[in-house]
């Protein structure tokens, strides 16, 4: 990746729009041009000597509130017929110093003689006055802002994100009264805020500010606002090549990434750019980089769920990927369901989770709306790095071509291959499994499960076998079209001599098991050895006492018993399994049996 590549995705603006340069942040502002066409139009049409309008843009976070409050400030002063008229004044994102009306204006000054380049002025006048205290600060730091915008001969544009958590902080609502009470009186001053959802303040007809608002609401990206949002970011970034490729050439896949993202332009972008690499990366560094990348995100989305009841519905429905019945919640949460389902609906409204499709009135079910979160969600909260990397893996294979996703495992398996770190054993295995597991029943399996295999025995030999020979990973994992012997057969004269590799003889097999169980202790490893031996050549006695001394190490009395008395039916002139049956009989407890087998033996 270039430089100039690399600098433009650190300020992708993904968390903090903020941060983006003005030219940067309009040249990338493409999802919401509607409503930002309708949010200039509002003010436009708030004329000098009028009552004004004042906005509110609401929608889930990550739906581009701030990206648009900000290209309406940024629109507005590079229009040369706005610009004479407003001046923007932008609040952070955060206003956690407000705790009153007072605090508002004070606020408001220091951010708009900071819009002015009078930096200077705001501890002479605005720290003074917060300093003195005065019985009328309100009142006073009200006159310091409109004395201060007067001077430009401008109107205030105010930019207030969050202002449901404005309302909580200034909740005396004499003040909020004397504040709405201004906004409708005063044509200085228009507010444009945000909040991720409606709240009591401009819901409940008793409330100041009920029905105060001109309000947009910021909906979830369709396909074709999706498409039309990363066409255009192709065409403003130096990494939109394939990007612009994948749009035109794999429609389908366009459509499952708006499934997963569930049309959140925030989460469009953390897509734009693993599509921009095409798979450059690995496993570990995108399982990595993925909870890295969109934990801020999360975080912040699941703590605008207040209600601890509907938190822990959210969690419950969150820790599965198919959808939840109403019930199912309930007895999680061990409340009633009535109750449960007001939670649920909440939710819902909220933009956290949906109706299922094919839920009805009377059952219905739900699921997490931006799949991507589920994904995110079922990754980090996951107790086994199998699943984690299970569910990095079936993403994967929706975020890249056939191409990219192949030459992805490979990248992984070489990474994985040059690791010298034994802690890192684990991971490979788990990816492996994962691997094969989403690649089940395309023509992807058989090839790529032969390169994971061969990665691992580049790695260590030994252990590599003793995972081939495992019956749960050589069926489970990798399926019932992988073929041991075709691997084996595979390795190098040098392999193939180190091991006295002799694959179709019973006997190399037993001697294998052997030396794996009495000098390397892998009882596993050669369980399984012995069991080829056994289906290689089913009338030989010795890889049944084999079998036989490994089940009685492992405390299987029973089956090492049917193993020895099995070699003896084959071979009753050695006294190796009489010997074992014995040992296996006193075990169990059955002295006298275990007596007459001995003598057997001795015999």
């Amino acid at each position: 990746m270039s430089e100039k590549t690399e600098q433009h995705l650190a300020t992708f603006g993904i968390y903090s729009p903020g941060s983006m340069s003005k030219e940067q942040l309009l040249s990338e502002f493409i999802a919401r041009q509607r409503q930002l066409d309708t949010a200039l139009g509002i003010v436009r049409d708030n004329q000098r000597g009028e009552p004004q309008q004042h906005l509110l843009v609401v929608g889930p976070r990550g739906m581009g509130k701030t990206m648009l409050l900000l290209a309406v400030a940024y629109t507005v002063e590079r229009d040369p017929e706005l610009a004479s008229e407003w001046l923007p004044v932008i609040f952070p994102e955060e206003t956690y110093g407000i705790g009153d009306l007072a605090d508002f204006w004070l606020e408001a000054s220091g951010h708009l003689l900071a819009a002015m380049g009078k930096e200077a002025w705001i501890a002479e006048e605005v720290e003074a006055l917060r300093e003195a205290n005065p019985a009328d600060i309100e009142e006073r730091a009200q006159e310091l802002f409109l004395r201060h915008l007067d001077s430009t001969g401008k109107r205030a544009l105010i930019i207030l994100e969050n202002i449901d958590d404005f309302f909580s902080a200034v909740n005396d609502e004499a003040q909020q009264h004397r504040l709405r009470a201004f906004l409708m009186e005063d044509d200085r001053v228009m507010i444009a805020a945000s909040s991720p959802s409606y709240f009591d303040e401009t819901g409940k007809l008793d409330m100041p500010f009920f029905d105060f608002f001109r309000t947009i609401r910021l909906e979830r990206l369709d396909r074709k606002e999706m498409i039309g949002m990363l066409d255009e970011l192709a065409g403003v970034r130096p990494d939109g090549d394939e990007v612009k490729r994948v749009i035109h050439e794999e429609q389908g896949r366009i459509e499952s990434l708006r499934v997963l993202t569930g049309g959140n332009p925030r989460l469009v972008k953390l897509v734009y750019r693993l599509l921009a690499e095409g798979g450059q990366g690995s496993a570990r560094r995108d399982l990595e980089r993925l909870l890295e990348d969109c934990t801020p995100y999360f975080k912040h989305r699941i703590e605008e769920i207040r209600s601890p009841e509907e938190r822990r519905a959210f969690d419950h429905v969150a820790r599965h990927w198919d959808p939840v019945a109403v019930g199912d919640v309930a007895k999680a949460l061990r409340r009633p369901s009535n109750k449960v389902s007001i939670f649920l609906g909440r939710l819902v409204n909220g933009g956290f989770l949906e109706e299922a499709p094919g839920s009805t009135a009377k059952r219905k079910s739900y699921q997490v709306a931006e799949r991507f979160y589920n994904i995110y969600y079922l990754m980090r909260f996951s107790r086994s790095a199998r699943r984690r990397l299970e569910w990095l893996v079936q993403a994967m294979r929706v975020f890249y071509s056939e191409e990219d996703f192949k030459g992805w495992v490979r990248r992984t398996l070489e990474d994985w291959r040059e690791s010298s770190d034994a802690s890192h054993q684990s991971d490979r295995e788990a990816f492996l499994y994962s691997l094969t597991k989403a690649t089940e029943g395309t023509p992807l399996h058989a090839e790529l499960a032969m390169d994971s295999v061969k990665a691992a025995w580049d790695h260590d030999r030994l252990a590599c076998l003793g995972r081939l020979l495992d019956r749960e990973l050589g069926r489970t994992a990798l399926g019932e079209a992988f073929d041991l012997f075709e691997f084996l057969g595979s390795m190098s004269g040098e392999d193939k001599e180190s091991l006295g590799y002799r694959p179709e003889e019973a006997g190399w097999w037993y001697e294998f098991g052997r030396v794996l169980k009495v000098e390397h202790a892998q009882n596993r490893l050669a369980s399984a050895a012995f069991r080829q031996a056994i289906e290689l050549d089913p009338k030989d006695a010795y890889p049944w006492n084999g079998l036989g001394n490994l089940l009685r190490d492992q405390g299987r009395p029973e089956e090492s018993e049917a193993a020895y008395r099995r070699a003896i039916e084959l071979d009753p002139k050695d006294a190796y399994p009489w010997n074992g049956l014995g040992n296996s009989l006193w075990d169990q407890g059955r002295s006298e049996e275990s007596e007459a087998t001995y003598r057997q033996a001795i015999e």
